[in-house]
């Protein structure tokens, strides 16, 4: 028993010492984080319109009309290089949202979009938010046609 407590002692006494010493710890200065990806695009809610017909605008630029209880046009078809304008006619204001893009709009007040749909939004069907009614579904990259 005598030969057990003296081999036990010296081992106890070893593991309490390499508990109780501080580890030296080495400190790497890691590099500063960069943005490598672009920010990303705006998720669709859909893949195709909900709305029966969809038109579409020739030229460069796209506006809807927020009227009383409907957007005008309700669906349509964009490209990626078009530009938005929302137009409030109404008889009182509206919040509208597309992809990180939101405004209040006074009655007769229109807001412009000069960033190119493709800039914000992903392929698919989106939503112009409105908000206290009726918003309009703009469909990117996808042809109704076929």
């Amino acid at each position: 028993m005598q030969k057990k407590l003296a081999l036990l002692i010296p081992t106890l006494t070893m593991l309490l010492a390499a508990c109780s010493s501080p580890t030296p710890v080495l400190l790497i200065p890691s590099p500063a984080p960069t943005l490598t990806s672009p920010p990303s695009l705006a998720t669709p809610y859909a893949n195709m319109p909900a709305a029966g017909i969809c038109g579409s605008f020739e030229g460069y630029r796209v506006t809807i009309s927020i009227e009383p209880g409907i957007a005008n046009p309700r669906c349509v078809q964009v490209t990626a290089s078009q530009i938005f304008t929302v137009v409030n006619v109404t008889e009182g204001p509206i919040d509208v949202s597309l992809g990180t893009f939101q405004a209040t709009l006074a009655p007769g007040q229109s807001i412009d979009i000069d960033k190119p749909f493709g800039d914000y939004l992903a392929k698919g069907v989106h939503l112009l938010g409105v908000s206290p009614c009726c918003g309009a579904e703009l469909v990117l990259g996808i042809d109704l046609n076929s």
